[in-house]
């Protein structure tokens, strides 16, 4: 499946089960992307924004085996979470940009990997990357400044790789 050029308002894109997506410059208005099952989904270039508190509460959310593989992607004054993965699934982001997320903008939890790399978190209420039983995160150029809150929350989390990351103003 091809997912190209869309602008999506307040409404939820449901990949189940064993879907297999493609996602290309589309535009998130209030809106998720809801990824779970042994679904996998390839996206770049895609925008999010808007209030998506009252619908799955993050932009992105993975669950169960799916896997996302986002690039070159922005997250722009986001009512709720930026991206939450849980169970095992796993989320590899590159080149991505969050800024002023209320809720974390990052979440890795209950047995979920996440790699980052190259990736830049600025503003927001909360902590910037909260991993919170997450099976393994890796983190590579990434650059969180001016959270609300801790730049990186770590809670019985197997293993975590920081390497040539910033942290800067983040309470």
């Amino acid at each position: 499946s091809y997912i190209i050029v869309n602008n999506f308002n307040s409404a939820t894109i449901d990949c189940r089960d064993q879907s297999k997506a493609k996602f290309r410059d589309n535009r998130f208005n209030s809106s998720s992307l809801v990824i779970w099952g042994n679904s996998s989904v390839e996206a770049e270039t895609e925008t999010y924004t808007g209030d998506i508190s009252g619908g799955s509460g993050a932009s992105i959310c993975l669950s169960t085996t799916a896997t996302l593989q986002l690039k070159k992607s922005t997250f722009n004054n986001i009512t709720g979470f930026g991206i939450f993965a849980y169970d095992t699934s796993k989320c590899t982001l590159d080149l991505c940009r969050f800024s002023q997320v209320s809720r974390s903008a990052i979440v890795a939890h209950s047995g979920a990997q996440l790699i980052a790399a190259d990736c830049d978190i600025q503003g927001g209420n909360d902590v910037g990357i909260n991993l919170n039983q997450a099976h393994s995160a890796s983190f590579t150029r990434v650059s969180v400044k001016d959270t609300g809150s801790s730049g990186v929350e770590v809670c019985n989390t197997n293993s975590l790789a920081l390497d040539g990351c910033k942290f800067e103003n983040c309470r």
